[in-house]
């Protein structure tokens, strides 16, 4: 008997674990290819009729054979043409060593599919006679991507670049690397991942009348020729690397004022152009001419036939140059490039390995564009004046508020010319537009000029108008901050506490909201891998928060200008959002929706996305991607990135409760039931760190809950500690309750 009691009592408390979960699992309601019991597995992606944006060979059956890739192509005279097998992983992956020649055009309707496993080197050569275009991957350079426009030289077979038109922006090692895929349009080509657009650029001439060309020497899983689908169009406000219109400047009709040094001459030339030209020997000559936008952020600059040693700059009140671009001959192709520059250098020449980093070579004529703004100055280049790259990861730190700008010529003693086609100056429009909430007087200049962090803080939260809501305040004081240009480590203080207040400001809808942070995304401060890091985690704790506050489809919108930044990061860490995706996977699952499901899981820019449900508590959330993994056993893209095809199980799932976290989460419980309001705003005021994380919710156990969301239930749970908030909370804790407590 008492053995039988205690088998009684055990099976009691198993029935009581579990009860729980099965419910849940019934609540669940996963359609029968999620069926836990593995009945209807599903077969791979097609079966879940994924879009073709998606689809990958992930399975050893579906990748490129020799057989197949030898149809693809014939040999290249002169050149090394080996196609193989190699054994890596259990698989039997295609090997390329050489050049191959396409056997036809790029076929009407059609799409060139690439997937590298490995390589050192891979360049596909569109060629139009001994001209064309030049797509080169970079793996050891942040696993970049360059499109450049490139010529043939005389008795050699490749094509060599000339000028470079488009750069990823680091947006293909952020999604995962993998597969890509090559969109053939009339005046256009497009690379994409999924449907992220990694580079555009506009292109001349037909590109179903070219010769495609390999050189390489890689493993792959596929290079095929696919239907062509549509990539989403995206409204340019909410995709950073195109620009917002700016005012435009016709640089003829502007005031030049030459200084520095005689000898060099300001020419207006009718078609609207201002000319620099310089001969003979002379130090620093500047052509240069006042801003008429006081509030810029952005310039533009559309320069033509620079030579070495001239550049564009921005000054400030006293003439220091702040920032600037300069144009140097590249020693070992003796092609002319653009970089960062420094007026009084007399250094005409750069150097730098071209094959294996990204060749900033100039075009004839191209567009420019220093970003000025918080203590942070970045460059890009674009072929349109629209879509617009990076050359290097990051920029640089600057302090100064442009007054002018000017066109320069170096020290030297040769001809030095550039012409300065057109300008254009962009501003804030829609944060500029949450600042003049408050009118400008009501703000001391001294105090957006102060650039120690927390005095600077107190100071504007003491000189607060009582007739100004502190939100509004915030947003006038913080926004002109950051254009003052001044402190980089203040202004990254400064534009997270923007990005807090938009975050949480309902008087704007989520598209409005959406709108402001592609905006602040485009002024962040790209100098450190760390501030990148954190703004992305914000980011991503924004739009889930917006998701359970009712917001549809928050991983799209959040990836329709996140996924687009242009910057390099550090890590192979996913800019794709997992905590929004992991929350509208869940959704799809409970709605038995299977192409949804299936394409975000199938998402090749998803690292592992059910594998950490940071918002569920173990239980559920394993039953979730045990399901999510039998669905789809043979995506190797929710474990593995393709670039590493490794077959194997996915680990059990695990989370790890925080001790800081359970002991805050347990002594506002105590303060709560206690009755002790006082004691609880103290521990939300004081204890919060934003490296606690995420808090287990106080209404429902199966959630974990950002900071925001778990005040704001906290609240719904006991509205008396809302209705003391009103009465008594600091300026610090204002931002984080105010739209929790109306």
């Amino acid at each position: 008997m008492p053995i039988l009691g205690a088998l009684l009592k055990a099976a009691a408390i198993v029935c009581a674990t579990l009860l729980p979960w099965a419910v849940f699992a019934q609540t669940l309601s996963l359609p029968d290819a999620f069926d836990t019991g593995g009945r209807h597995v599903a077969s791979g992606i097609e079966s879940l009729d994924v879009s073709p944006a998606y689809r990958e060979a992930h399975r050893q059956e579906a990748f490129s054979t020799p057989s197949e890739l030898e149809e693809l192509f014939v040999e290249v005279p002169g050149q090394r043409y080996d196609i193989s097998s190699y054994s890596r992983y259990n698989m039997k992956l295609p090997r390329l060593s050489g050049g191959f020649r396409f056997r036809e055009s790029p076929p009407a309707g059609k799409a060139l599919r690439i997937a590298i496993v490995q390589t050192d080197r891979f360049e596909l050569a569109m060629r139009s006679g001994e001209s064309g275009y030049l797509l080169k991957y970079l793996p050891n350079f942040h696993d970049a991507w360059a499109l450049y426009e490139a010529t043939q030289k005389e008795n050699q077979f490749r094509l060599e670049p000339t000028a470079l038109l488009a750069t990823d922006g680091g947006r293909y090692r952020r999604s995962g690397r993998g597969s890509i895929v090559l969109h053939f349009r009339p005046g256009w080509i497009l690379v994409t991942r999924g449907e992220n657009v990694l580079l555009e650029s506009p292109i001349e001439g037909d590109p179903h009348t070219w010769t495609l060309e390999i050189a390489t020497t890689a493993l792959l899983r596929e290079i095929r020729w696919i239907d062509d689908f549509d990539v989403p169009e995206v409204d340019d406000a909410f995709v950073p690397m195109r620009t917002a219109s700016g005012e435009a400047i016709r640089p003829s009709d502007e005031n030049w004022t030459v200084s520095l040094d005689e000898g060099g001459t300001i020419e207006k030339l009718p078609d609207g152009k201002v000319r620099l030209s310089v001969d003979g020997q002379s130090g620093v000559i500047q052509a240069k001419a006042a801003l008429p936008v006081a509030e810029a952020f952005a310039y533009t600059f559309e320069i033509e036939s620079p030579t070495p040693k001239t550049g564009v700059t921005l000054l400030d009140s006293e003439g220091r140059s702040i920032a600037a671009i300069g144009f140097f001959r590249h020693n070992e192709s003796r092609r002319i490039v653009f970089a960062p520059d420094k007026p009084e250098s007399a250094d005409d020449r750069r150097s730098f390995d071209a094959r294996n980093r990204i060749a900033p070579l100039i075009a004839a004529r191209q567009w420019y564009r220093l970003i000025v703004v918080g203590g942070a100055v970045n460059w890009e280049f674009s072929p349109d004046g629209r879509r617009w790259s990076r050359v290097q990861p990051g920029g640089e730190p600057c302090e100064g508020k442009p007054v002018a700008f000017a066109l320069y010529a170096s020290p030297g003693n040769e001809h030095r010319e550039i012409t300065l086609c057109r300008a254009r100056l962009e501003t804030l429009r829609r944060t500029s537009r949450l600042a003049n909430r408050v009118p400008k007087d009501l703000v001391p200049h001294e105090l957006i000029t102060n650039d120690r962090v927390r005095p600077w803080e107190d100071a504007r939260n003491a000189a607060k108008p009582a007739t100004v809501a502190f939100r509004d305040w915030v947003y006038a004081c913080n926004v002109r901050r950051l254009l003052e240009n001044r402190s980089l480590f203040a202004s990254r203080r400064v534009l997270f506490e923007l990005l807090e207040s938009v975050r949480i400001d309902d008087s704007l809808s989520w598209d409005e909201r959406a709108e402001v942070l592609a905006e602040l995304t485009r002024i962040m401060p790209a100098y450190d891998w760390g501030t990148w890091h954190e703004f992305t985690e914000s980011i991503e704790a924004t739009f889930l928060d917006w998701a359970r506050q009712g917001m549809t489809q928050p991983y799209r919108k959040a990836a329709r200008f996140v996924d687009r930044m242009i910057y390099w990061t550090e890590w192979d860490r996913t800019a794709y959002l997992p905590a929004a995706l992991r929350h509208e996977i869940f959704e799809s699952a409970v709605s038995g929706d299977r192409r949804a499901m299936g394409e975000l899981c199938a998402s090749a820019m998803c690292r592992c996305p059910v594998n950490e449900m940071e918002h569920l508590l173990p239980g559920p959330r394993e039953m979730l991607r045990t399901a999510a993994a039998r669905a789809a056993a043979s995506w190797k893209e929710l474990k593995y990135l393709p670039v590493d095809s490794r077959p194997s199980r996915m680990p059990p799932s695990r989370l790890e409760v925080g001790k800081e976290a359970f002991n805050l989460t347990t002594e506002i419980t105590a303060g709560l039931r206690d009755g002790d309001t006082s004691a609880v705003l103290a521990l939300v005021e004081n204890r919060y760190r934003p490296e606690v994380g995420r808090l287990p919710a106080p209404d429902d156990s199966l959630h974990w809950l950002s900071f925001d969301e778990w005040v704001r239930r906290l609240i719904d749970a006991k509205p008396e500690l809302g209705e003391k908030l009103r009465q008594d909370y600091s300026a610090a804790l204002q931002l984080r309750v105010q739209e929790c407590i109306k």
